[in-house]
């Protein structure tokens, strides 16, 4: 009799233990699952983000260069799980992208910015101003990158200001975005221009020529920006656009 008690008992106990475990096991994977949640909507944030951030430039109509494209290709190739480094990444890559655009340099805060003196760089009319601009699918404010001049069938482009040449790449515009270092920790830059005369490492001097635009009837657009400690400037606002500019006629640009 005493026999089949203890019995019992112990396949109660094992009943005991067994419904014991379950609930730890289930209480493990309930516990596991919030951590997943959080990795996946984590994931989805970042590729918004992200997504968004590359959307914005090509709505913008800017072109990438190598660099940049590489930048994007290694913020997916790790710690795509981690949302805090993946958003320190995001935040990089985007401040690093205006300092490829203006020439690769990342400079400190300039001592005055009212010494710059640019001269106009082709004749034409400005059809777009250093505005704010809204974005036409996400609806938000865009900040300026410069100004857009309309110009003349083949009308030549001259340098603005003195200084070096340490960039040239491909323009969305169709031909060179170039960059010239003008000290002061401030960078002019040409977008779109057709024909290059000029290469990186070449010093020129205001009014020299630099390179032509098309020579369609209806004439081009070329794109101006000025970029002071890595922030985008208004160019007109170191133009006197009413005097005429004072352009040489031959092309005296030196190569180092």
């Amino acid at each position: 009799m005493q026999s089949g008690r203890s019995k019992k008992n112990q396949r109660n106990r094992r009943t005991s233990y067994n419904s014991r475990s379950r609930n730890y096991n289930s209480y493990n994977r309930n516990k596991k699952a919030p951590v997943k949640k959080d990795r996946f909507l984590n994931v989805m944030i970042f590729v918004v983000i992200l997504a968004l951030s590359y959307v914005t430039l090509d709505m913008l109509d800017v072109s990438l260069p190598t660099s940049v494209t590489s930048k994007i290709d290694s913020v997916f190739s790790s710690d795509v799980f981690s949302f805090g480094k993946a958003k320190d990444k995001v935040v990089s890559f985007v401040n690093n992208t205006a300092s490829v655009f203006n020439g690769g340099k990342s400079t400190a805060v300039s001592s005055s910015r009212g010494e710059l003196k640019l001269e106009m760089p082709v004749s034409g009319e400005v059809i777009t101003k250093f505005e704010d601009k809204t974005h036409p699918v996400f609806n938000t404010t865009v900040k300026p990158r410069g100004i857009e001049i309309q110009t003349e069938k083949s009308e030549e482009v001259f340098a603005s200001a003195s200084g070096k040449v340490t960039n040239v790449v491909s323009s969305s515009y169709g031909g060179s975005r170039v960059v010239f270092d003008v000290g002061n920790n401030t960078n002019v830059i040409y977008d779109g221009v057709k024909t290059t005369f000029v290469k990186v490492g070449d010093t020129v001097t205001s009014g020299n020529i630099i390179g032509s635009m098309d020579n369609n009837d209806s004439g081009d657009v070329l794109g101006l920006e000025v970029w002071v400690d890595n922030t985008a400037v208004d160019p007109l606002t170191y133009m006197d656009t009413k005097s005429d500019t004072n352009k040489t006629t031959d092309n005296n640009t030196k190569t180092e």
